[in-house]
């Protein structure tokens, strides 16, 4: 297949790339509730249309996955997995546009999931499309899953996909972010975990005017969510691939903290121990009251190669050695994960980005924040890297992503797959 081929065609969609990121937009399938019926079934008849095989899948009412696969025969199979809901989009005022309307303004699509990720979608399909279209004749295949719930753990989505074993391949591509006109692209290859902590106290009520009648709930809870947050001052000794992958991502953030005026050192500290943070706090029913009960929620980034029932343990015996008492702790885990980034596909993809961008330095990075491809790492063991349009502006109002990162990026993704499968 003459990859100029695919090159020029992929050019030809452009308009097709950023009508169908505008439609996808148009969903709004915030998560919560993480509802993507809609958009679940119009991905499926875009590719039933195309004469792909699409299966969907409905573990939870609304909470619809699809997958779509383009067959080639006998080889190996890519595999690429996105998500379909995104955050809520938070106060209209802060928005200059309709979040739920895709814009085209300067260059850029704007709108609630533009960056985070539905432009990651649209290049999906259309190169998956075109791929079609124009008989690439690869030898394998490709398979596509669209899944819900990734904002809230990814449970009914891809985690669900890959216990089932419908999520299967030899390489797998997470279209999460990772362009930006200001850094370039990366090919991030490890991510931190998380272990979201709730923490309870129970106390006794009285008088707030009396308060040694009582015990106060909130107070509990405070010192000891101080106790907890000390934990960001211990170092974590990493693996040594990890440590690798962590002294790559150095001069990609230190890009980003010298065009965003922020000490590079905040990045080395960031991938050198914990990150603690203090979320939701509950607690009291009036002033002259002494609160019997009061609730946190806190926010633990771990890095590769932590345990997180260790930490977990770590925080028990915390609660043990302090003395407060009627102290209650629930734990919620997203594993951190890696891969190594001497894997032939993470080279492969790094040469792929190389030979489209031009660019002679590709950083394979860790991200802070979690995303699926734990699951497909770590319960089927695909090398999985990864890649997508998408920058900083995730998760913010104006959210959008630039039209020639999703054009540029349909390029990569189309080598990517003709390398891969060829």
């Amino acid at each position: 297949m003459n990859f100029e081929k695919v090159l020029k065609g992929l050019e030809n969609k452009r308009d097709e790339m950023v009508k169908l990121c505008c439609e996808l937009i148009g969903f709004k399938s915030e998560n919560p509730p993480a509802n993507v019926a809609d958009i679940a079934y119009f991905i499926r008849d875009y590719f039933k249309e195309r004469g792909f095989k699409v299966n969907t899948y409905e573990p939870e009412k609304g909470k619809v996955s699809v997958s779509a696969r383009l067959d080639g025969g006998e080889g190996r199979r890519l595999l690429w997995n996105g998500h379909m809901d995104v955050v809520p989009a938070g106060r209209r005022e802060l928005w200059s546009t309709d979040p739920y309307v895709g814009v085209v303004h300067d260059g850029k699509i704007f709108g609630r999931g533009a960056s985070d990720m539905k432009a990651g979608l649209a290049v999906a399909m259309v190169v998956a499309s075109h791929l079609s279209e124009i008989d690439a004749r690869i030898r394998g295949g490709i398979q596509l899953d669209f899944v819900p719930d990734e904002e809230t753990g990814g449970y009914h989505g891809t985690k669900y996909l890959v216990e089932k074993g419908i999520s299967a391949g030899d390489a797998c591509i997470v279209g999460e972010g990772t362009s930006s006109r200001v850094w370039g692209i990366a090919v991030r290859v490890a991510e931190k975990g998380i272990l979201d902590l709730y923490v309870s106290a129970l106390g006794k009520t009285s008088h707030a005017s009396v308060p040694f009648l009582g015990e106060n709930a909130i107070e509990k809870l405070i010192n000891l969510l101080l106790m907890i947050k000390k934990l960001e001052n211990k170092k974590v000794q990493t693996p040594l691939v990890v440590q690798k992958i962590i002294e790559q991502s150095v001069p990609y953030y230190e890009k980003i903290a010298k065009t965003s005026g922020i000490p590079a050192e905040n990045y080395r500290t960031l991938f050198s121990k914990m990150t603690v943070n203090i979320g939701v706090i509950k607690g009291g029913v009036k002033t002259n009251v002494v609160p019997d009960y009061a609730e946190a929620k806190v926010d633990i980034r771990l890095l590769p190669g932590q345990d997180p029932e260790e930490v977990f343990s770590e925080i028990q015996k915390m609660v043990a050695d302090s003395g407060i008492r009627g102290i209650g702790l629930d734990k919620d885990v997203a594993l951190p994960s890696y891969e190594n980034p001497d894997h032939p596909f993470v080279s492969l993809v790094k040469k792929c980005v190389a030979e489209i961008t031009g660019t002679q330095q590709v950083n394979t990075i860790i991200g802070s924040g979690a995303t699926d491809a734990r699951y497909i790492r770590s319960l089927r063991g695909i090398p999985t890297v990864i890649l997508g349009p998408g920058n900083e502006s995730s998760h913010s109002a104006n959210e959008y992503v630039d039209i020639e990162d999703m054009v540029t990026m349909s390029k990569i993704y189309s080598l990517i797959a003709l390398n891969f499968l060829s």
